[in-house]
């Protein structure tokens, strides 16, 4: 009797942690300068697009590149910053249940003071 009990709580559980598992993907962005170099330890905000809301945020290595991990389906934008520069936002894109990774086309930062 324990055995069925403990076999229609776990079952259930284990189930919705492996969907959400399954149903998460990889968001890249890569982060230049206006002279074309990578921008290392840019910071970038991934937010719901719906409400601007911050999902997560990450910084870049030094290639310029932004990876965001375990990512829900949906529609994001991306804020990129850096000090003395102009922080730029992404147009709007969807994450779909089908594709594995999202790769954002690059945002050019351009500096605020010459």
């Amino acid at each position: 009797m324990k055995t069925a009990i403990l076999i229609f709580i776990i079952l259930p559980n284990w189930y919705y942690v492996s969907a959400q598992n399954n149903n998460t993907k990889k968001v890249l962005i890569t982060i230049i300068n206006e002279k074309q170099t990578a921008l290392e330890n840019a910071t970038i905000e991934l937010l719901k697009s719906k409400d601007s809301s911050l999902v997560k945020s990450a910084i870049t290595d030094k290639n310029g590149l932004a990876e965001f991990e375990k990512i829900a389906a949906g529609t994001y934008i991306v804020k990129a910053s850096y000090i003395n520069y102009a922080s730029q936002y992404s147009d709007s894109f969807k994450v779909a249940l089908q594709q594995t990774s999202v790769e954002i086309p690059t945002i050019s930062l351009n500096r605020l003071y010459e």
